[in-house]
């Protein structure tokens, strides 16, 4: 097996950043948060999302979250979101890599 990898890097600093996450079926993926330490702030995956998408919003204390979106508390204003795809036939990479780009990192 293998994994296909999307990365945004992300600053708070102007505001929360939105991560809309799109689901692959029948595949196993998860998005992680990691701070400016690379400390891990969150962990989701199709497992905890009933194969639905993930709506994260990254905020630091104060700022408000929109609605829809899960709040992710950081410490830090910087990070890292790391979106990451099983793939267990490389003939599947361009169905996944469609899907995959599809997902969005945003600053709102």
């Amino acid at each position: 097996p293998d994994l296909s990898y999307s990365t945004c890097v992300f600053d708070l600093a102007n505001g929360p950043v939105l991560l809309d996450i799109e689901p692959v079926p029948d595949h196993y993926w998860s998005i992680s948060i990691f701070d400016a330490r690379t400390d891990v702030a969150a962990v989701r995956s199709d497992r905890d999302t009933g194969g639905k998408s993930a709506r994260l919003a990254l905020i630091r204390k104060g700022m408000a979250v929109p609605k829809g979106y899960e709040p992710v508390a950081l410490r830090y204003d910087k990070g890292l979101a790391l979106i990451r795809i099983l793939m267990t036939d490389a003939a599947d990479f361009p169905t996944i890599d469609a899907i995959r780009r599809k997902s969005t990192c945003k600053q709102l």
